[in-house]
């Protein structure tokens, strides 16, 4: 199973992005109707982070990150096998003057998790070097498969707990 969902993503990672964000936006809509202990887990982690929301408010919500994760993962191949330029037309990159004002100083850089990390992750490897957390995937080749990716750049280290 892990093998064919490469493919489809690999297969759909040649699209435009615009194209490829409204795809994401639909099988998300299709998500939301199917996947419904997904959709119960959310609903109630959204009620407890945002109990002044009302019901439709959250559902609002609970809807639109559906459409947005599915997009996420669609966008994901663009990440995994498009070239650096598409990578950089793809992910605009804000506040780095902070960066330049480190002067070659460490730094501890956070990205968005959940919905998008991929494309803003592989983005800050193409510009700078360092270490990434991640967790282990129940699907070994899927897990093989996001380290492999992941550290498809020079200088890119993935570091996940040791399995128990």
């Amino acid at each position: 199973m892990g093998r064919l969902f490469v493919f489809i993503l690999w297969s759909l990672h040649f699209l435009p992005l615009p194209v490829l964000a409204r795809v994401g936006q639909g099988l998300g809509t299709v998500g939301y109707v199917l996947v419904k202990s997904r959709r119960h887990v959310a609903r109630v982690n959204l009620k407890l982070c945002f109990p002044e929301l009302n019901d439709v408010e959250r559902e609002r919500l609970l809807r639109r990150h559906f459409r947005c994760f599915a997009r996420g993962i669609l966008e994901s191949g663009i990440a995994w096998w498009g070239s650096e330029r598409r990578l950089r037309r793809a992910v605009r990159v804000e506040g780095e003057e902070h960066v330049h004002a480190l002067e070659g100083e460490r730094f501890i850089a956070l990205v968005p998790h959940f919905v998008g990390i991929e494309l803003e992750g592989m983005r800050m490897t193409l510009d700078y070097r360092g270490a990434a957390v991640y967790v282990h995937q129940k699907d070994r080749y899927i897990d093989a498969f996001l380290k492999r990716k992941r550290e498809r750049f020079a200088g890119t280290r993935m570091i996940a707990p040791r399995k128990a």
